[in-house]
């Protein structure tokens, strides 16, 4: 297939016209108009393979765009052309400002956490007891070695209990072993 079929922009592609096609694209060997139509073939095709979600991917045409320029081969009179022609004017503004403030919250984000001023020399302890803020520095800070020693505690507690329940069940095997020796040996006197 040669650019002077691809031109005259034939209505049907075959799959291996359009990753031909595809191919041209990237390697740069397309002017500008043949793009477009590269663009509107694509937009109009089933065909869904690798290159072809590539040429897409590289022309930035997400799904709704493809849709828009589906449209936009059905659209004849110069009022819906207009129409279209700011619906996508619109929906290109919408996704640049959103690539815009990701940009700005992202920034923001990284300056935040790298900015020294937000540093602090010495943690600011805040506690609340039974509804009420206490701010002495040093009478949160024992809160706090409070609650941490008695979940310490709580946990020493349970591994205490975890290593009851295992000498138990270790104790029950050592039975049962014992007693299944016995059967055995039982067993072999039997027979």
């Amino acid at each position: 297939m040669n650019t002077k079929d691809f031109n005259s922009f034939r209505q049907v592609f075959s799959n291996e016209e359009i990753e031909q096609l595809c191919s041209l694209y990237m390697e740069g060997n397309l002017d500008m108009e043949e793009e477009k139509a590269l663009a509107k073939i694509l937009a109009s095709s089933t065909y869904s393979g690798e290159i072809v979600e590539e040429t897409l991917f590289l022309m930035g045409m997400s799904a709704s765009e493809s849709y828009l320029i589906k449209e936009d081969a059905d659209v004849r009179n110069k009022r819906n052309a207009v129409k279209f022609g700011i619906a996508r004017s619109l929906f290109n503004i919408l996704k640049t400002s959103a690539a815009a403030v990701c940009v700005v919250f992202a920034v923001s984000m990284i300056w935040n956490y790298f900015n020294p001023s937000h540093i602090c020399d010495e943690p600011v302890y805040e506690v609340y007891a039974d509804g009420k803020k206490i701010s002495d520095p040093e009478q949160c800070r024992l809160m706090a070695l409070m609650s941490y020693e008695k979940s310490q505690r709580f946990i020493a507690e349970m591994k205490a209990i975890q290593n009851e329940k295992l000498v138990d069940f270790e104790k029950k095997k050592m039975d049962a072993d014992n007693k299944f020796k016995e059967m055995q040996t039982y067993l072999r006197e039997i027979n």
